[in-house]
C-alpha cells in the first residue's frame, strides 16, 4: 500500500464515526497521507480513537444501537466539501454491520451524493447479517468505480479495510 501511495500525490483522509440519525462525529481530522511517515501518523491517530456512539458492545462485538447509513453518507459528503483539499476523485467510505433502521433512506441519500460527483464505497461486516453485501450494493454504493468489500466478522475487519483502501488508491478510470 505504501508504494501505491508514494506513486501518486497521496490521499487526503479523515475518519468519522456514526451510528443513529443524530450521531456522527469527525474523530480524526483531514490529513494528507503520502509517505511512510504521514501514513504512520494517521494510523496512530486512528488507533487511539474511542467508540463514540451506540450501546456498549456485547459478547458478539455488535452494538444494539441504531444504524443511520443515509445520515452517515450525508455527513461524509459534507465533510468532503468543507475540507482544505482538492482531489481528482472524492470517495466516502461507509463501513457497517447492519442495514438502515433510522434516519433518511440510504438509497435516496446515495443518489444525491453520487449526483454531486462523490463516489460511495462500502465495507459490509457480515458478523450478524449474512446478506449485507447485497444491501450495500443495492442501497449504499454508487459512482465511478464504486464497490462493496466484505469482512466475515469484526476480527476480519483489518484485512478487509486494507484491501478496500488499496483498491481505492489504485483505482483508475477506464478509458
Amino acid at each position: 500500500m505504501q508504494a501505491a501511495l508514494e506513486a501518486g500525490d497521496g490521499i487526503a483522509v479523515a475518519l468519522f464515526y456514526w451510528a443513529g440519525d443524530q450521531e456522527q462525529s469527525m474523530v480524526v481530522e483531514w490529513s494528507l497521507v503520502s509517505d511512510a511517515a504521514s501514513s504512520a501518523e494517521f494510523a496512530d491517530k486512528v488507533e487511539t480513537t474511542e467508540r463514540r456512539f451506540g450501546a456498549p458492545l456485547g459478547r458478539s462485538g455488535r452494538s444494539s444501537g441504531k444504524t443511520a447509513i443515509g445520515e452517515a453518507m450525508w455527513f461524509g459528503a459534507q465533510a468532503t466539501v468543507t475540507n482544505a483539499y482538492v482531489g481528482e476523485r472524492v470517495v466516502v467510505d461507509i463501513s457497517g454491520d447492519g442495514w438502515t433502521n433510522t434516519g433518511r433512506t440510504s438509497a435516496s441519500i446515495r443518489d444525491r451524493v453520487v449526483a454531486a460527483g462523490i463516489t460511495l464505497n462500502g465495507l459490509a461486516i457480515l458478523n450478524e447479517v449474512a446478506d449485507l453485501v447485497a444491501y450495500y450494493r443495492d442501497n449504499v454504493v454508487g459512482g465511478p468505480g464504486a464497490f462493496v468489500e466484505s469482512a466475515s466478522d469484526y476480527h476480519d475487519f483489518v484485512r478487509a479495510i486494507r484491501r478496500k483502501l488499496l483498491r481505492e488508491i489504485l483505482w483508475r478510470p477506464s478509458t
